[in-house]
């Protein structure tokens, strides 16, 4: 009988890691280099999660651009983005990922990594402007 204790908290802790990394939504979308997700055109739907599935990296700017959508999940999957690696002058920002009018937006699981030396940078964008 005491072998038993031990086996149910394994079987319990395994489902419990499958529970809390599962998607937050059942629309999926792999990620698998730069792009743009554009809700306001109706191009690709809300409520997703969208998964990294290798690391991304980038010569320049905004590698990753979701815009106009609702509750959204970025999982990195453990991955990382190594965005500006090759300096360049810019006045205008340089952005890894950014999310433009999006409601509801979550980003997990992974790392975003400035390469280059410009003072304006930033890793990662929210914004809701008017």
């Amino acid at each position: 009988m005491k072998v038993l204790v031990p086996v149910i908290t394994v079987l319990f802790s395994l489902l419990l890691a499958d529970a809390i990394s599962a998607a937050m939504y059942s629309n999926i979308v792999e990620v698998t280099g730069p792009g743009k997700y554009d809700g306001m055109y109706g191009t690709d739907p809300d409520s997703t999660t969208y998964i990294l599935k290798n690391d991304i990296v980038s010569a320049g700017t905004e590698v990753l651009e979701f815009y106009g959508l609702n509750n959204i999940e970025f999982d990195l999957n453990g991955h990382s983005i190594i965005y500006n690696t090759e300096d360049f002058n810019t006045t205008g920002g340089v952005y890894a990922v950014t999310f433009w009018k999006c409601t509801n937006a979550v980003i997990r699981n992974g790392n975003i990594i400035q390469a280059g030396k410009n003072d304006l940078m930033h890793g990662l964008i929210m914004a809701y402007p008017k």
